[in-house]
């Protein structure tokens, strides 16, 4: 398991680790433990992955916002069922800013 750790990344519970898998069609597969199953998707390189879970991640949180849901408290790189030849990466999503960019366009 290789795991990118800056605590800059994890001020105020601000990200959530993702955890990218490469599959068998060469895809890197993308899940976020503190989430279970809510929150999955997938890039053809590592660029589209990250893409794809900061994209991924930044929808459900402002959903959760909009219907009042909770969001679970995130989760340490030693809490996380880590999987063999895995990588841990946060992702971090500022919903402020988020909002912002929604409503400009």
């Amino acid at each position: 398991m290789l795991c990118s750790q800056n605590p800059a990344f994890l001020k105020d519970g601000s990200s959530n680790y993702a955890q990218f898998q490469l599959n068998d069609h060469q895809q890197y597969e993308v899940t976020f433990p503190d989430f279970g199953y809510e929150v999955a998707t997938y890039g053809n390189n590592m660029a589209e992955a990250l893409q794809a879970a900061h994209e991924s991640l930044t929808v459900l949180l402002l959903d959760k916002e909009d219907y009042g849901e909770s969001t679970p408290k995130s989760s340490t790189v030693d809490e996380i069922a880590q999987v063999n030849n895995g990588l841990l990466i946060p992702i971090e999503v500022d919903t402020t800013i988020e909002r912002e960019r929604e409503e400009d366009n």
